[in-house]
């Protein structure tokens, strides 16, 4: 008798069966194939969007940067950038500090682990160097600091530290991190070597094109 022509009702023959027991088992190659889908789909929940990340802060050093050059660039005796145009780059900063925040807290809400932890330390991370920051120009101007060296710190420090933090963040959060970070951490040095009224423009041309940049990474690796 052939086995083959009498195999009970339900069952699979082993011929072609690939490992299983029955039709609603899955073969090996199913199985890794759906563990592979299950672990894009966690990982895109819980990693936080860098393409949103980089698209507000694009914006928003943009906006900042290049509001402080125009607020300047006519003063023949540089004497700092007006209040209107300090108000609007701190909001501009702020605003994209609110991003960061909102976005890397939603992606880790929920989980536990090294993931979460790290997620809770990089969020906590931008309001404790930015106070630092503004204690640093607060303790410049109590010293005596000229308007010129107020200018260049309060455009460079910023700068630097988004860059390190970048660049510190990326084995967490990916390549594109590393990338916008490194690309910081140039335009900082070339910013550098122009006067404190150029420096703002190269900083809010090259740093938002470097946030675009980071932005599209960001979203190819999703």
């Amino acid at each position: 008798m052939n086995d083959a022509k009498h195999t009970p009702k339900g069952a699979v023959p082993m011929e072609g069966a690939k490992g299983r027991g029955d039709e609603g088992a899955m073969s090996p190659e199913e199985a890794a194939a759906l563990l592979e889908r299950t672990s894009t789909s966690v990982r895109r929940a819980t990693d936080p969007s860098t393409s949103i990340l980089f698209a507000a802060w694009a914006i928003s050093w943009t906006i900042g940067y290049v509001t402080i050059w125009y607020s300047t660039k006519d003063q023949v005796v540089y004497t700092g950038p007006p209040a209107w145009a300090s108000i609007t780059m701190g909001l501009a900063l702020a605003a994209a500090l609110v991003v960061t925040i909102v976005v890397i807290s939603k992606a880790v809400h929920g989980i536990e682990g090294m993931s979460a932890t790290a997620g809770k330390y990089y969020a906590a991370t931008w309001p404790l160097v930015f106070i630092a920051w503004f204690a640093i120009m607060s303790g410049a101007v109590r010293l005596g600091a000229s308007d010129t060296m107020l200018g260049f710190f309060s455009a460079i420090i910023p700068a630097l530290l988004v860059a390190t933090i970048y660049c510190a963040s990326a084995a967490q959060l990916g390549r594109s991190m590393f990338v916008v970070g490194a690309w910081l951490a140039v335009t900082v040095a070339i910013a550098a070597q122009f006067d404190v009224r150029t420096l703002t423009l190269v900083m809010g041309v090259l740093g938002g094109l470097g946030f675009a940049v980071g932005a599209i990474i960001g979203r190819s690796e999703r």
